[in-house]
Order: C-alpha cells, then sequence, then structure tokens
C-alpha cells in the first residue's frame, strides 16, 4: 500500500509526518499499511538510504538516536532548533531512531510528547549489526551519530558523538551554499 499525499490534514499536529508521508510517496519509496497507519513512517535502511538518495540539492542532516542513549537525548532540542531555524533553505532535519522493536511504544509516545518540527523516523532493522553499512559504511554503531547528505556533490559525512549547539551549527554552515 502507498500512503496517498491527499490524505494529509495539515492543520493537525501530525503534519510533519505528514509531510515525510508525502516526501515518500514522491521519492516512489512504497511504506507498508502499518507504516501508513503510524504517526511515525517505519522505515527500513535500504528505504532510508533510497530517501536520501532523492533529496537532491537538499541538505540533509540525519540525526540518529535512542531513547536509552542519554547523550542522544540531551541533543535531540539542538536539531529540533536546528529544523526551525532553516526551514525556509534548503535544509532538511531528520531524527532517525534507531530503538528495537521491542521498544517501539516507548519510542512512539516520546515522540507525540515532544512534537518535533524536525521529521522523525523509526529505523527498522534485522539481527546483528549489518544493516549499519546500509546507513553509512563507516558507522560504528555508536550513538549519537549524525549523517550529513547532500546528493549533488556526494556530501556524505558522518559524525559520532555529541554536539553543542555552536559546533553543530558551524557543522551545517560549512555545507550551505550561498542564496
Amino acid at each position: 500500500m502507498r500512503y496517498r499525499a491527499e490524505e494529509c490534514v495539515y492543520a493537525t499536529a501530525a503534519s510533519a509526518a505528514c509531510k515525510m508521508r508525502s516526501a515518500f510517496v514522491a521519492a516512489g519509496v512504497a511504506i507498508s499499511s502499518v507504516a501508513a497507519q503510524a504517526p511515525f513512517p517505519v522505515v527500513t535502511p535500504t528505504q532510508l538510504r533510497q530517501l536520501l538518495q532523492r533529496q537532491g540539492d537538499t541538505l540533509v542532516v540525519v540525526n540518529l538516536w535512542a531513547t536509552w542513549c542519554t547523550p542522544c537525548l540531551a541533543e535531540l532540542p539542538l536539531f529540533d532548533s536546528l529544523a526551525r531555524r532553516y526551514v525556509h533553505l534548503p535544509v532538511r532535519v531528520w531524527l532517525v531512531n534507531v530503538d528495537s522493536r521491542a521498544r517501539r511504544q516507548q519510542v512512539l509516545r516520546f515522540l507525540a510528547r515532544r512534537r518535533f518540527q524536525a521529521h522523525s523516523l523509526l529505523l527498522s532493522y534485522g539481527r546483528g549489526d549489518r544493516w549499519m553499512d546500509t546507513v553509512h559504511p563507516e558507522w560504528s554503531g555508536t550513538l549519537p551519530a549524525t549523517l550529513f547528505w547532500r546528493v549533488t556533490d556526494s556530501l556524505s559525512s558522518l559524525v559520532e558523538g555529541e554536539w553543542t549547539a555552536a559546533a553543530l551549527e558551524e557543522h551545517v554552515q560549512q555545507y550551505l551554499r550561498p542564496q
């Protein structure tokens, strides 16, 4: 089943999730009927890469995080603030949760309470750590981790570890193009 963009009601609190589902449709990435019903899209590492590949000249900042990772939780507001500041530029911020399926309900409650401006995705992966190479070949699995991605100039930079607001802003600024 594919999500249909006309099903979106942008006046709702779930508008960010609805816009992300619309991006899936525009990118030609099918999402399961279960994911289509969820407030936050569930993607495999392969689907995440496909979606990133279709972002063109847009800088995508992908924050990989988990609810059990204290530094991850501490820096989520930095990424949400980044999403709010750059909403009118070709910059998108995606919060990609990597918790196990067993923690999915806890993650959904956490995200529902926060109402982030940044797009939130739930990563669905198999056993072992082979899926990490699909996300980025240099990712060791350390959290938090941040991927900076832009297709048009083959930008694919991974940074493992925590951010300060100033360091994150400086890192994003180096990838911005003059408008």
